[in-house]
């Protein structure tokens, strides 16, 4: 089904999962000055979040309306999930990551034209800060795209030594003024096994 809700981990080691998977089952945004859901209380990889569209989330400079928040070293697990659709007139509509981290295993993050996560900067996933390393494994980052002075239309990694590991994962039709799949600034990066493409 479709639900109009905020999660908020609290902290907790559980696993929120689908039954049916991601194609059948949403959680959109309402649109408040909340993210879709929320990791903030040191969770870890224990914490997982597998088989739900986050979707259709939408905000202005001001606001938190982004797919998922992550922080306060929160390190969590999303496993084949779909976001896409979050509009923002900030940073990090999918996925927004400032002193945290994750796993990302089998998540198509964007889509297509029409379900890009549009914003200012890293519209598919904005990261900055990392309390650990992150970890992008088997998904999808596509068709997320920024307009004006903006960086990062796939992925924006900024001001950490933690290591971006990016592996058997396509990167395509990405764009923005600097960096269409990747702008990283003092932030390494791995790439293995990768495909890049039409980002512009």
């Amino acid at each position: 089904g479709v639900y109009s809700e905020k999660i908020d981990f609290s902290g907790k080691a559980i696993i929120v999962q689908s039954v049916n998977g991601a194609a059948s089952t949403k959680i959109q945004g309402d649109n408040t000055n909340n993210p879709v859901v929320t990791f903030n209380s040191s969770e870890t990889s224990s914490a997982v979040l597998k088989g739900f569209t986050i979707d259709n989330q939408y905000g202005t400079e001001s606001t938190l309306n982004r797919g998922i928040y992550i922080s306060g070293a929160a390190a969590p697990t999303i496993r084949d999930c779909i976001i896409q659709g979050n509009k923002l007139g900030f940073d990090g509509a999918g996925i927004y990551i400032n002193n945290g981290s994750a796993t990302i295993d089998n998540t198509t993050i964007g889509g297509d034209s029409a379900n890009a996560n549009t914003c200012r900067y890293g519209c598919g996933i904005y990261a900055t800060a990392l309390s650990a390393p992150l970890s992008i494994n088997n998904s999808t980052i596509s068709w997320n795209s920024s307009s004006g002075t903006s960086a990062g239309g796939g992925i924006y990694l900024a001001n950490t030594t933690k290591t971006t590991t990016i592996s058997n994962t396509k990167v395509s039709n990405n764009s923005t003024q600097f960096g269409g799949a990747i702008y990283s600034t003092g932030s390494p990066v791995t790439i293995n096994n990768s495909a890049f493409s039409n980002n512009t």
